[in-house]
């Protein structure tokens, strides 16, 4: 890892605000296609993204089309139907601003892995409390998966599920539940005893200790970009 913590963090967050202030669609696809996606594929973060984009994007951007171009047929504060345009408009600026938001989450937070949570959250001098839920967090969902599929394989060689199919699942998720729930609450406080007891986040040395010039072009480029989206809000004005 090469980037300063602070600088990561600065970069998402006014990367974030810039996207928030943008109000042309045509500027955020073009940030998205030629910004985000070289740096997805580079921070070997494009597959993540890919699951955002078909689990959370397509659902949500399928209802933003059918509230706003269809059902309403205009943008908040106009009268409903006077121009299903401008409603399509309006749902396609939320959706990239999702997009984008994601984006920028999964390359500048995503991208430190297991490995580089912990360090990256003591060297921006969070509390070691606040480090261990924050890896406890990061873990959770894989170790969860790991947990489900056990259960399901234990399940199935008992001869309580009869089949793999989607549907015999799904008849199992309110026993699998509890068993999660429990479970995770149980491994959430052995992992942070362990973590304690073994100084796992001794490691902070391998973070960069000093600003480099890579670091400020990373946080000026956004920089740039937010000013230029402020700039344009006061100007439209």
């Amino acid at each position: 890892m090469t980037i300063h913590p602070w600088a990561r963090l600065a970069a998402v967050i006014l990367a974030a605000a810039s996207v928030i202030l943008t109000h042309n669609p045509w500027q955020l696809a073009f940030i998205w296609m030629l910004g985000a996606v070289p740096l997805l594929i580079i921070t070997n973060t494009w597959k993540t993204h890919l699951r955002f984009l078909a689990l959370v994007v397509l659902p949500m951007g399928s209802a933003l089309f059918l509230i706003w171009a269809v059902i309403m047929g205009a943008k908040p504060g106009d009268l409903p139907h006077t121009s299903p345009r401008d409603g399509a408009e309006f749902a396609t600026l939320i959706i990239l601003r999702l997009i984008l938001l994601g984006g920028i989450f999964q390359i500048g937070i995503l991208s430190l892995g297991l490995d580089g949570i912990g360090p990256f959250c003591l060297r921006a001098r969070f509390p070691q409390e606040v480090s261990v839920m924050l890896m406890g967090a990061t873990i959770l969902i894989p170790e969860m998966k790991i947990r489900a599929a056990q259960i399901f394989d234990a399940r199935c060689a008992r001869g309580l599920l009869r089949d793999r199919s989607l549907f015999s699942r799904a008849r199992q998720l309110p026993v699998i539940l509890r068993a999660l729930v429990s479970w995770a609450l149980r491994s959430a406080i052995d992992r942070a005893e362990m973590w304690n007891h073994r100084r796992m986040f001794t490691a902070v040395q391998q973070l960069p200790t000093r600003v480099r010039p890579s670091d400020v072009v990373l946080v000026t480029l956004p920089g740039i970009w937010l000013v230029y989206s402020i700039a344009k809000v006061f100007v439209s004005r």
